[in-house]
């Protein structure tokens, strides 16, 4: 039997819990002894501005939360992970849009520089692998 991506294990558990009408805006991963820990944050189809964040395993689901849209910064729900050893495993491209456009608007606001840096690397090895696999 395949092993489940993280992007279907996200899908499991938010049809599981009764968020079938959630779409999944950034998966990040972190390994550890062996055992694979995720954080996810999603948002409503119809409204963008109901989200939540879920935090589950191999094993199931952990944790859940409402992520309110005032509440939400990138400082704080994405690049503290990313100084947390988490990886990023998978973004929706408008994900990427807003974190741009939060990067440019408050980027002297970060607190979390190291994660700013994971995460702008991660933005140019993607880019790079896209424009190699157009000469392979």
């Amino acid at each position: 039997m395949e092993e489940k991506t993280p992007y279907l294990l996200c899908r499991d558990q938010l049809n599981k819990n009764g968020y079938k009408n959630y779409e999944t805006y950034y998966i990040l991963e972190r390994k550890e002894n062996g055992n694979h820990h995720y954080f996810a944050l999603v948002g409503d189809t119809h409204d963008p501005d109901l989200m939540i964040s879920l935090e589950f395993d191999d094993s199931g689901l952990n944790h859940i939360a409402d992520v309110p849209w005032w509440e939400f910064f990138v400082d704080y729900c994405l690049l503290d992970k990313l100084e947390e050893k988490y990886e990023i495993v998978y973004m929706s491209i408008a994900a990427h849009y807003n974190v741009w456009c939060m990067i440019d608007e408050w980027r002297d606001d970060f607190k979390h520089y190291d994660g700013l840096q994971k995460y702008l690397s991660y933005c140019q090895k993607i880019i790079l692998l896209k424009m190699l696999c157009k000469f392979i």
